[in-house]
C-alpha cells in the first residue's frame, strides 16, 4: 500500500531549495501518488491561497498518474492549529484510503506523540518550543549539516548511541569521537541499576546485535571509556 501522508502546516524548507526553485507542491509531488490531504487554514499567518495553488498543480500531477482520488484539501475556518475540524478531516481520510471502517464505542483508539514532540518535546533553550530559536528552531539549525559530505560527530555519554548509529547509516559521518560510551546493551541487560535513558534502548536489540558489533562494523578504535570510532 502506498504511504498515506497528512500534512496540517507546509513542510519546512530543506537547505538551498530556493536556489533550485522548489516549492512545497515540488516536495509533496514525490508522494504521487500515494493518498495526500493538505490541510490549510483560513486565518493562519500562511497565506491560503498558496496551499490552494499548491494543491491545484499537485491535482493535475495525480490526474495523470490515474489518481486524482488520492489527492484531497480541507480548509479549517480558524486560526493556526490542529483542531478539531482538521483532526475529523483526517479521521475521515484514513477511513476512506485504507478502507478502514470508523471505529465503534469499543474499540480503543490511541493517539501518539512521535518523539521530540508534544510532551517529548525537548525544552534545550529558554525560548518556547516553536518559537524562534526555540528547540525546533535549533534542531532544524542542526539538520542542515547534512548538507555537508564529510561530518565528524562528538557524542559524550547519552549522546554517543545516536552517534553511532548516525555513523552507521550516513555516508557523510566519516569520522565520530565517543566519550563515556556505552559499552554494551548487554551490560544494561545484567546490570540492576544504570544511569542510561530508555530513549537509547531498541526494543529486542539483543536479538539482533549489540553495540560492540556496531562499534566493529564502523572501524572503532578504543581504549577504556574513549572511543574514537571513523566510518570508512
Amino acid at each position: 500500500m502506498a504511504v498515506l501522508m497528512v500534512l496540517e502546516f507546509l513542510l519546512p524548507r530543506p537547505p538551498r531549495a530556493l536556489t533550485n526553485s522548489l516549492d512545497h507542491d515540488d516536495f509533496l509531488a514525490a508522494m504521487a501518488p500515494g493518498p495526500l490531504m493538505i490541510l490549510p487554514k483560513e486565518k493562519d499567518y500562511f497565506d491560503i491561497r498558496g496551499s490552494f495553488e499548491a494543491h491545484s498543480r499537485l491535482k493535475k500531477l495525480y490526474g495523470l498518474l490515474g489518481a486524482e482520488e488520492n489527492i484531497a484539501l480541507k480548509a479549517g475556518p480558524t486560526p493556526h492549529g490542529f483542531t478539531q475540524e482538521n483532526r475529523e478531516s483526517i479521521y475521515r481520510w484514513f477511513n476512506q484510503s485504507t478502507a478502514i471502517e470508523a471505529a465503534d464505542e469499543t474499540t480503543p483508539v490511541f493517539t501518539v506523540d512521535v518523539r521530540g514532540v508534544g510532551e517529548s518535546l525537548r525544552g534545550t533553550t529558554r525560548s518556547m518550543p516553536l518559537s524562534y530559536y526555540g528547540p525546533d528552531y535549533l534542531y532544524t539549525a542542526y539538520s542542515n549539516m547534512l548538507g555537508y559530505d564529510e561530518i565528524h560527530l562528538v557524542g559524550k555519554g547519552w549522546g554517543t548511541v545516536p552517534a553511532t548509529f548516525a555513523a552507521l547509516l550516513s555516508p557523510a559521518v566519516k569520522q565520530v569521537t565517543l566519550k563515556n560510551a556505552l559499552l554494551s546493551y548487554e551490560d544494561i541487560a545484567t546490570t540492576e541499576q544504570y544511569g542510561w535513558p530508555n530513549s537509547i534502548f531498541l526494543p529486542g536489540v539483543l536479538k539482533s546485535f549489540d553495540l560492540p558489533d556496531c562499534y566493529k562494523a564502523a572501524s572503532v578504535e578504543a581504549t577504556g571509556s574513549d572511543r574514537t570510532l571513523r566510518a570508512d
